[in-house]
């Protein structure tokens, strides 16, 4: 039988091939294994105003008048909730009972159009509104970003905030901080930083996880997560550590009064979510408070 001879160049060959390949296997979002970079880190003593943060006593309005009310007290760091509409639009908008009381709505979010929801307003005087136009007013304030809190589905929800964003300008991307609730959700922001650029930072947020402190730490080592932002009874100072350890700067929420948001800060978190920007010592009360931060 006779034996094929191989070219002298076959072995390179091969072995270039193969490389080729493990590139493209590693290009592919199922072969992700951690999130990008994300030098530019949080200031120190951060604080995101919570749901657009409060006017008065009101909290959870996640309306135009909070976003203006707090931008004028110096915030520059914005937590929203986001939920669709009935005509899949995304809406600021918190989707607990006691808020759907408080705007007057008649039927879940998901069951009401935008134009309807509109239509109404916060505690009979808040100015309810989309998205899109919480982003037009951001473009607008350099140095604003804003994080989401998606109550909706979260992929066609961070899509769509991606979307949105880049229909008004492309930069916008990158003065959107997502959080995510569950461990695998971060391939999702990894796809979307993929094709858009990074974000400004990524939060891995507890609220939603059933994982304890030994799993959260060994997601945040695995997958390079640079913040996890946790509600006041999860927090204490060990696992604070292991999370800065882990290379990870933490937030807690919703802190309230500016002792006791002085003394997370001296514990060494990198900032809080705080209805109250400004006047933190005034003694105000939150308002109702709806299930999840």
């Amino acid at each position: 039988m006779k034996r094929t001879r191989r070219h002298p160049a076959f072995p390179i060959l091969l072995a270039a091939a193969a490389t080729l390949l493990l590139v493209a296997a590693c290009a592919r979002p199922g072969a992700l294994q951690h999130l990008g970079p994300h030098p530019d880190r949080l200031p120190r003593g951060v604080l995101f105003a919570h749901a657009l943060g409060a006017i008065g006593p009101y909290t959870y309005t996640n309306s135009m008048d909070a976003f203006t009310t707090n931008l004028n007290r110096g915030a520059r760091y914005f937590e929203v909730d986001l939920s669709f509409t009935a005509d899949g639009k995304l809406v600021c908008y918190h989707p607990a009972a006691i808020l759907r009381k408080r705007t007057g709505l008649l039927r879940p979010i998901s069951e009401v159009s935008t134009a309807e929801f509109l239509r109404h307003r916060c505690d009979g005087r808040f100015t309810l509104m989309t998205f899109a136009t919480l982003l037009k007013a951001v473009d607008s304030h350099p140095g604003v970003y804003i994080v989401t809190d998606t109550k909706s589905a979260f992929r066609p929800s961070l899509e769509k905030v991606v979307q949105i964003a880049g229909q008004i300008d492309p930069r916008l991307v990158h003065r959107i901080i997502p959080q995510f609730y569950q461990p695998g959700q971060w391939r999702e922001v990894a796809r979307l930083e993929s094709r858009y650029g990074a974000f400004r930072t990524v939060i891995f947020t507890l609220y939603r996880t059933h994982l304890d402190d030994d799993g959260v730490v060994a997601v945040v080592r695995k997958r390079r997560i640079p913040v996890v932002a946790m509600p006041r009874r999860r927090f204490n100072p060990s696992f604070l550590r292991r999370l800065r350890a882990a290379g990870a700067d933490v937030m807690v929420h919703t802190i309230n009064g500016r002792e006791a948001i002085e003394s997370y800060l001296k514990q060494g978190v990198r900032g809080v979510y705080t209805d109250h920007i400004i006047d933190l010592d005034q003694g105000d009360k939150p308002g109702a408070r709806p299930n999840g931060p």
